[in-house]
């Protein structure tokens, strides 16, 4: 039986994989540091930009490759998989990272154990996929390396203009433009019908950032 604590998370979670992609992609702008400085209009500009930069590569590489696997595809861009145990005691909170350098992907066990255990101990193991959790960290971390193969792609170019002195124009990559990419592509090439950003909130929850009770 689930107690009043579970109950409140259960019902939350149900109401949270009704808010559509936009929602969270602009909920992740406005929590990061350079995003947030944008124009609500400019916001909603790099969500949809960088929506379809992860749709073309998504039908590129179904037209390119079918329906092929996660595994199959890695091979194709000569990728290999790292898999860790990291509590992320430091406060950097990752599922997953890409080394672009030695072209690896890590997958992070730990924090992949702590979202399962989450969700059954809700009882949301039939509406958030555990399953299907690890194919979403892996092809967001895909998403990161198809990127550096393509130099003109929208989420590595897309700049943040700002002045120095009033008068000295910098310009700054925004890298959540990457991020949103990666997570949209994420949820695309899974097949999961909810946000891929479901997950964050949920370690958020299970590390104590945010309390239901």
């Amino acid at each position: 039986m689930k107690n009043d604590s579970s109950i409140c998370i259960y019902d939350a979670f149900i109401s949270f994989l009704k808010y559509d992609d936009e929602y969270w992609y602009l909920h992740m702008i406005n929590n990061d540091r350079c995003g947030s400085k944008l124009s609500l209009k400019d916001k909603e500009d790099v969500v949809k930009n960088s929506m379809k930069a992860a749709e073309d590569k998504y039908n590129d590489l179904i037209t390119k490759y079918g329906n092929l696997s996660f595994n199959d595809l890695i091979k194709i861009f000569n990728i290999r998989i790292k898999y860790i145990v990291d509590d992320c005691n430091n406060d950097y909170i990752y599922f997953g990272l890409y080394d672009p350098n030695n072209r690896i992907i890590t997958f992070n066990v730990n924090i992949f154990s702590i979202v399962k255990n989450f969700l059954i101990e809700n009882d949301l193991q039939n509406v958030i996929s555990i399953k299907k959790l690890e194919q979403v960290v892996l092809f967001h971390e895909l998403f990161h390396a198809i990127e550096d193969m393509s130099t003109e792609i929208y989420t590595r170019t897309k700049m943040l203009k700002s002045k120095l002195f009033h008068f000295i124009t910098l310009r700054r990559k925004l890298d959540i433009a990457s991020e949103i990419g990666a997570m949209h592509f994420s949820k695309l090439m899974s097949g999961i019908k909810f946000s891929p950003y479901i997950y964050n909130v949920i370690i958020l929850v299970a590390r104590g950032c945010i309390d239901f009770k």
